[in-house]
Protein backbone atom coordinates (compact mmCIF):
# COMPACT_ATOMS: atom_id res chain seq x y z
CA UNK A 1 0.00 0.00 0.00
CA UNK A 2 1.33 3.50 -0.79
CA UNK A 3 2.64 5.30 2.28
CA UNK A 4 0.04 8.08 1.96
CA UNK A 5 -2.85 5.62 2.11
CA UNK A 6 -1.20 3.88 5.02
CA UNK A 7 -1.18 7.23 6.82
CA UNK A 8 -4.92 7.66 6.23
CA UNK A 9 -5.53 4.36 7.94
CA UNK A 10 -3.13 4.85 10.85
CA UNK A 11 -5.26 6.97 13.15
CA UNK A 12 -2.73 7.03 15.93
CA UNK A 13 0.06 8.13 13.61
CA UNK A 14 -1.80 10.50 11.32
CA UNK A 15 0.03 13.52 12.71
CA UNK A 16 3.40 11.82 12.35
CA UNK A 17 2.60 11.06 8.70
CA UNK A 18 1.76 14.70 8.00
CA UNK A 19 4.74 17.00 7.44
CA UNK A 20 2.87 20.29 7.61
CA UNK A 21 -0.53 21.55 8.74
CA UNK A 22 -3.01 23.85 7.02
CA UNK A 23 -6.45 25.05 8.04
CA UNK A 24 -7.90 24.15 4.65
CA UNK A 25 -6.41 22.33 1.67
CA UNK A 26 -6.19 24.00 -1.73
CA UNK A 27 -5.12 22.26 -4.91
CA UNK A 28 -4.41 23.12 -8.52
CA UNK A 29 -6.74 22.22 -11.40
CA UNK A 30 -5.85 18.88 -12.95
CA UNK A 31 -6.95 18.66 -16.61
CA UNK A 32 -6.35 14.89 -16.57
CA UNK A 33 -9.25 14.47 -14.11
CA UNK A 34 -12.91 14.99 -14.99
CA UNK A 35 -14.03 18.41 -13.79
CA UNK A 36 -16.76 16.89 -11.58
CA UNK A 37 -14.07 14.93 -9.69
CA UNK A 38 -11.21 17.48 -9.66
CA UNK A 39 -10.87 18.93 -6.14
CA UNK A 40 -9.83 22.58 -5.80
CA UNK A 41 -10.46 23.06 -2.06
CA UNK A 42 -11.40 20.92 0.94
CA UNK A 43 -12.19 22.09 4.45
CA UNK A 44 -13.70 20.99 7.77
CA UNK A 45 -14.32 23.67 10.37
CA UNK A 46 -16.52 24.19 13.42
CA UNK A 47 -19.11 26.88 12.83
CA UNK A 48 -22.01 27.85 15.12
CA UNK A 49 -21.98 24.50 16.93
CA UNK A 50 -21.74 22.37 13.77
CA UNK A 51 -18.88 20.74 11.91
CA UNK A 52 -19.03 22.10 8.37
CA UNK A 53 -17.53 19.77 5.74
CA UNK A 54 -16.99 21.47 2.37
CA UNK A 55 -15.44 20.57 -0.96
CA UNK A 56 -15.05 22.78 -4.03
CA UNK A 57 -14.61 21.10 -7.42
CA UNK A 58 -13.58 22.32 -10.87
CA UNK A 59 -17.00 21.31 -12.20
CA UNK A 60 -20.45 20.57 -10.84
CA UNK A 61 -20.62 17.35 -8.78
CA UNK A 62 -22.25 14.47 -10.58
CA UNK A 63 -21.71 11.19 -12.30
CA UNK A 64 -22.88 9.34 -9.20
CA UNK A 65 -25.35 7.04 -10.92
CA UNK A 66 -24.73 3.36 -10.20
CA UNK A 67 -23.88 1.37 -13.31
CA UNK A 68 -22.31 -2.02 -14.15
CA UNK A 69 -18.57 -2.10 -13.49
CA UNK A 70 -17.53 -4.76 -15.99
CA UNK A 71 -15.01 -2.43 -17.61
CA UNK A 72 -13.12 -1.82 -14.36
CA UNK A 73 -9.92 -3.83 -14.04
CA UNK A 74 -10.49 -6.66 -11.59
CA UNK A 75 -14.15 -5.74 -11.05
CA UNK A 76 -16.72 -8.48 -10.61
CA UNK A 77 -19.59 -8.44 -13.16
CA UNK A 78 -22.21 -7.98 -10.45
CA UNK A 79 -20.59 -4.86 -8.97
CA UNK A 80 -22.07 -1.38 -9.14
CA UNK A 81 -19.82 1.68 -9.36
CA UNK A 82 -20.77 4.78 -7.36
CA UNK A 83 -18.88 8.07 -7.50
CA UNK A 84 -18.18 9.41 -4.00
CA UNK A 85 -16.86 12.63 -2.47
CA UNK A 86 -15.00 11.63 0.70
CA UNK A 87 -13.43 13.37 3.72
CA UNK A 88 -11.12 11.06 5.74
CA UNK A 89 -10.71 12.38 9.27
CA UNK A 90 -8.35 11.35 12.07
CA UNK A 91 -10.89 10.83 14.84
CA UNK A 92 -11.83 7.43 16.19
CA UNK A 93 -14.96 5.80 14.70
CA UNK A 94 -16.41 5.55 18.21
CA UNK A 95 -17.08 9.31 18.02
CA UNK A 96 -20.04 8.55 15.71
CA UNK A 97 -21.14 5.25 17.23
CA UNK A 98 -18.89 2.55 15.74
CA UNK A 99 -16.56 0.14 17.55
CA UNK A 100 -13.49 1.89 19.01
CA UNK A 101 -10.37 1.30 16.95
CA UNK A 102 -12.27 -0.40 14.12
CA UNK A 103 -10.57 1.50 11.28
CA UNK A 104 -10.31 4.95 9.73
CA UNK A 105 -13.38 7.18 9.78
CA UNK A 106 -14.54 9.04 6.67
CA UNK A 107 -17.61 11.02 5.62
CA UNK A 108 -18.91 10.43 2.08
CA UNK A 109 -21.49 12.15 -0.12
CA UNK A 110 -22.99 9.96 -2.85
CA UNK A 111 -25.99 9.51 -5.15
CA UNK A 112 -27.06 6.25 -6.82
CA UNK A 113 -30.48 6.01 -8.47
CA UNK A 114 -31.03 2.24 -8.52
CA UNK A 115 -31.11 1.47 -4.79
CA UNK A 116 -31.74 3.19 -1.46
CA UNK A 117 -29.45 2.72 1.55
CA UNK A 118 -30.99 5.40 3.80
CA UNK A 119 -34.08 3.45 4.96
CA UNK A 120 -34.96 5.76 7.85
CA UNK A 121 -35.22 8.95 5.79
CA UNK A 122 -37.35 10.30 2.94
CA UNK A 123 -34.92 12.59 1.14
CA UNK A 124 -37.18 13.39 -1.81
CA UNK A 125 -40.24 14.02 0.43
CA UNK A 126 -42.63 11.77 -1.52
CA UNK A 127 -43.80 9.79 1.54
CA UNK A 128 -41.79 6.75 0.40
CA UNK A 129 -38.47 6.28 2.26
CA UNK A 130 -37.35 3.48 -0.08
CA UNK A 131 -36.74 5.34 -3.36
CA UNK A 132 -34.28 8.08 -2.43
CA UNK A 133 -30.95 6.76 -3.69
CA UNK A 134 -30.78 9.30 -6.51
CA UNK A 135 -30.86 12.17 -4.00
CA UNK A 136 -27.52 13.35 -2.64
CA UNK A 137 -27.03 11.78 0.77
CA UNK A 138 -24.36 11.16 3.39
CA UNK A 139 -22.67 8.10 4.88
CA UNK A 140 -20.12 7.58 7.59
CA UNK A 141 -17.68 4.86 6.51
CA UNK A 142 -15.09 2.90 8.49
CA UNK A 143 -12.22 2.14 6.08
CA UNK A 144 -9.51 -0.51 6.20
CA UNK A 145 -6.89 -1.44 3.58
CA UNK A 146 -7.67 -4.31 1.23
CA UNK A 147 -5.63 -5.13 -1.86
CA UNK A 148 -8.46 -7.48 -2.79
CA UNK A 149 -10.26 -4.32 -3.89
CA UNK A 150 -7.31 -3.31 -6.08
CA UNK A 151 -3.69 -2.37 -5.48
CA UNK A 152 -3.60 0.31 -2.80
CA UNK A 153 -7.39 0.27 -2.41
CA UNK A 154 -9.59 0.31 0.69
CA UNK A 155 -12.84 -1.29 1.71
CA UNK A 156 -15.61 -0.44 4.10
CA UNK A 157 -15.00 -2.84 6.96
CA UNK A 158 -17.20 -5.93 6.86
CA UNK A 159 -18.56 -7.61 9.96
CA UNK A 160 -16.23 -10.36 11.19
CA UNK A 161 -16.79 -13.53 9.11
CA UNK A 162 -18.05 -16.69 10.78
CA UNK A 163 -15.25 -18.80 12.27
CA UNK A 164 -14.38 -22.04 10.43
CA UNK A 165 -16.88 -24.78 11.21
CA UNK A 166 -19.47 -22.40 12.64
CA UNK A 167 -23.05 -23.71 12.25
CA UNK A 168 -25.10 -22.03 9.52
CA UNK A 169 -28.38 -23.99 9.76
CA UNK A 170 -31.67 -22.10 10.09
CA UNK A 171 -32.27 -21.02 13.66
CA UNK A 172 -28.57 -20.63 14.43
CA UNK A 173 -28.11 -17.55 16.65
CA UNK A 174 -26.54 -14.58 14.89
CA UNK A 175 -22.97 -13.68 15.76
CA UNK A 176 -22.70 -10.64 18.00
CA UNK A 177 -22.68 -7.41 16.01
CA UNK A 178 -20.02 -4.78 16.57
CA UNK A 179 -21.04 -1.44 18.04
CA UNK A 180 -23.13 0.40 15.45
CA UNK A 181 -24.79 3.83 15.20
CA UNK A 182 -28.56 3.98 15.69
CA UNK A 183 -28.97 4.94 12.01
CA UNK A 184 -27.01 1.94 10.66
CA UNK A 185 -28.85 0.94 7.42
CA UNK A 186 -28.71 -2.84 7.94
CA UNK A 187 -25.84 -3.71 5.61
CA UNK A 188 -23.16 -6.11 7.01
CA UNK A 189 -20.46 -3.43 6.87
CA UNK A 190 -19.45 -0.51 9.07
CA UNK A 191 -21.53 2.15 7.33
CA UNK A 192 -23.98 4.67 8.73
CA UNK A 193 -26.82 6.57 7.05
CA UNK A 194 -27.25 9.46 9.49
CA UNK A 195 -29.74 11.49 7.46
CA UNK A 196 -27.61 14.63 7.10
CA UNK A 197 -28.72 16.82 4.19
CA UNK A 198 -25.81 17.79 1.94
CA UNK A 199 -26.03 21.07 0.08
CA UNK A 200 -24.86 20.74 -3.52
CA UNK A 201 -24.78 24.10 -5.29
CA UNK A 202 -22.70 25.06 -8.29
CA UNK A 203 -19.28 23.46 -7.86
CA UNK A 204 -19.49 23.06 -4.07
CA UNK A 205 -20.64 20.35 -1.68
CA UNK A 206 -21.34 21.25 1.96
CA UNK A 207 -22.51 19.08 4.86
CA UNK A 208 -23.37 20.33 8.35
CA UNK A 209 -22.67 17.56 10.86
CA UNK A 210 -23.77 17.54 14.51
CA UNK A 211 -21.40 16.14 17.13
CA UNK A 212 -22.48 15.45 20.69
CA UNK A 213 -19.02 16.58 21.80
CA UNK A 214 -17.24 18.96 19.44
CA UNK A 215 -14.10 18.58 21.57
CA UNK A 216 -13.32 15.32 19.73
CA UNK A 217 -12.55 17.45 16.66
CA UNK A 218 -9.92 19.58 18.36
CA UNK A 219 -6.68 19.23 16.40
CA UNK A 220 -8.07 16.48 14.17
CA UNK A 221 -6.55 16.12 10.70
CA UNK A 222 -8.44 15.70 7.45
CA UNK A 223 -8.14 15.40 3.70
CA UNK A 224 -10.52 14.98 0.80
CA UNK A 225 -10.67 12.67 -2.18
CA UNK A 226 -12.93 11.48 -4.95
CA UNK A 227 -13.21 7.78 -5.72
CA UNK A 228 -15.48 5.03 -6.95
CA UNK A 229 -17.28 2.86 -4.43
CA UNK A 230 -17.78 -0.65 -5.81
CA UNK A 231 -20.75 -2.46 -4.35
CA UNK A 232 -20.76 -6.24 -4.82
CA UNK A 233 -23.63 -8.69 -4.69
CA UNK A 234 -25.19 -9.45 -1.28
CA UNK A 235 -23.19 -12.04 0.65
CA UNK A 236 -19.91 -11.09 -1.03
CA UNK A 237 -16.86 -10.17 1.06
CA UNK A 238 -15.64 -7.52 0.61
CA UNK A 239 -19.07 -6.04 -0.01
CA UNK A 240 -18.07 -2.39 -0.52
CA UNK A 241 -14.69 -1.48 -1.99
CA UNK A 242 -13.22 2.01 -2.24
CA UNK A 243 -11.10 2.17 -5.38
CA UNK A 244 -7.83 4.15 -5.33
CA UNK A 245 -8.52 7.91 -5.36
CA UNK A 246 -9.36 9.61 -8.63
CA UNK A 247 -8.19 12.91 -7.12
CA UNK A 248 -7.16 14.01 -3.63
CA UNK A 249 -7.11 17.47 -2.12
CA UNK A 250 -3.55 17.18 -0.77
CA UNK A 251 -2.25 15.22 -3.75
CA UNK A 252 -1.01 12.39 -1.52
CA UNK A 253 -3.68 11.77 1.14
CA UNK A 254 -1.36 12.91 3.91
CA UNK A 255 -4.17 14.56 5.95
CA UNK A 256 -2.58 18.02 6.13
CA UNK A 257 -5.79 19.86 6.99
CA UNK A 258 -6.51 20.79 10.61
CA UNK A 259 -10.03 21.38 11.92
CA UNK A 260 -10.35 24.82 13.47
Amino acid sequence: MPRALACVLALASAIACTPAAAEEIRGQPNPRVAAALDILRTDIRVEQGWALFSMELRGAPGGGGARPARAARGARPEERKIVAYIWPISIDPSAVGFERGSGSLALAVVAHPDFDDTPLFDENADANPDNDGASWHVHWLVLVPDDGCGRGALRVRDFPPAPPGAPTAPGTPERPRPALPRTWPGLPVLIDSPGYSPRVAGNTIEVRVPFADLAVLRGARFDGFTAELRLAAPGTVPLLCVAPPIDSASGNLSLPGVIR
